[in-house]
């Protein structure tokens, strides 16, 4: 795990001082995430991924990333069973047999979400116990967390409600705080011209950041249209 925060933090912390702060337009990328002949179609999107292709372009990591949030199936606040998870986890010894069991649990929740940060986070650490630390598995979940976090990251540096991370999932903004090492202290949500926004204030850490911002707007709307509101 030292490993994957090592590597995450030279990638990510260089690309969120540099953000070029890219807004998704949901609509344009439920657009083109729908074309089957455009290299951003989204069933194409997610075999590259799932392969670990390092030749995705930023564009594509986005409609990816953004486009999981046009499916029909959406919904960013389904209930995530993680009790037997959780149970694996908890558990003092744990042999080969209970590793392969999570690994099998979170291989079908990253085949609901192909982009559910938590979850590859989840399987970094299978994979290092399953397969040893300096695996091929470990370190291509490694590659596949960098791209994921790249087109998060590319949306702003999160210091800011102008800035902020734009997020698809409540539980990806605890995830890119895991990836830099934050512990997150307290939450507020924050609601302005239209958007919606989570503060997560941090525990004191080495980059002197009090909070970060998430842009949870996409995740509020959908709610609302669920409920009808």
């Amino acid at each position: 795990m030292k490993k994957l925060l090592i590597a995450l933090l030279v990638t990510l912390i260089p690309m969120i001082s540099f953000s070029q702060n890219y807004t998704p337009n949901f609509k344009k990328i439920k657009k083109e995430v729908n074309k089957k002949k455009s290299e951003l179609y989204y069933p194409k999107l997610v075999e590259r991924f799932e392969a670990v292709d390092t030749t995705m372009t930023m564009e594509q990591l986005q409609h990816l990333y953004y486009g999981t949030a046009t499916r029909s199936d959406y919904n960013p606040y389904k209930f995530d069973d993680k009790s037997e998870l959780i149970k694996i986890f908890q558990k003092e010894i744990k042999d080969a047999k209970d590793w392969q069991r999570a690994l099998d649990i979170v291989n079908a929740k990253l085949k609901d979400n192909p982009t559910s940060l938590r979850y590859y986070i989840y399987k970094h650490l299978i994979c290092e116990n399953l397969y040893g630390e300096d695996s091929q598995q470990a370190n291509d979940v490694i590659t596949q967390l960098m791209m994921l976090s790249s087109a998060v990251t590319s949306t702003g540096d999160g210091l800011s409600e102008k800035t902020a991370f734009y997020v698809i999932y409540v539980e990806d903004e605890y995830g890119i705080l895991d990836l830099v090492g934050m512990q997150p202290v307290g939450q507020a949500l924050i609601q302005k011209n239209g958007q919606s926004y989570d503060l997560l204030e941090v525990a004191a850490n080495e980059f002197g950041i009090d909070g970060l911002y998430f842009n949870i707007t996409v995740c509020m709307d959908q709610m609302h249209k669920s409920f009808g509101f």
